[in-house]
């Protein structure tokens, strides 16, 4: 079976009404142009009681793969989602600030190592494992209140409450 479900210009599925019990979306919604759409694109594909699971960013950095449009807080996330049709059952924080900045420091060091001759890779190789670990420590120790607001990404699992058109 083909996994592959394409997506027309309009952003319609070629699929009947109510015929997913999942829909998976990971790190998209920041790139969609009309976030009422694509939701509401996913609203129709799932039959009742079916779920969502959706990732997005809260912060990153600014990325066009080929477009980028938007960051949440949670609160802001959550509510998006209801004005769309969608019960967030869970809402989970990936990484907190704290370790998003050590990060982004480790990619603008990463690629700058390897830009060095020779000594480059195995140099970035071994920042990368020193800085993941300290980003690791780093969001053990920021406070669960500060990560679940001001997340790096959000993994939301939702349901849709409002009964089709």
């Amino acid at each position: 079976m083909d996994a592959d479900i394409l997506i027309n210009d309009e952003g319609r599925v070629d699929a009947r009404s109510a015929s997913f019990d999942l829909v998976l979306s990971f790190q998209v919604l920041e790139h969609v142009r009309n976030v009422g759409n694509y939701l509401s694109e996913a609203h129709r594909l799932l039959h009742k009681g079916g779920w969502l699971i959706l990732s997005t960013h809260g912060t990153w950095l600014y990325h066009p793969h080929p477009e980028d449009h938007r960051r949440w807080t949670r609160h802001g996330l959550i509510v998006e989602m209801a004005d769309h049709g969608f019960e967030t059952v869970n809402c989970a924080s990936v990484l907190g600030p704290l370790a998003w900045t050590t990060l982004l420091r480790l990619t603008c060091v990463y690629h700058a190592c390897l830009r060095l001759p020779v000594i480059g890779r195995p140099l970035a190789n071994a920042l990368a494992v020193t800085l993941n670990a300290r980003a690791y420590l780093e969001d053990g120790l920021t406070p669960e209140w500060v990560t679940r607001d001001n997340a790096c990404v959000y993994v939301i699992l939702a349901r849709p409450t409002e009964p089709r058109a």
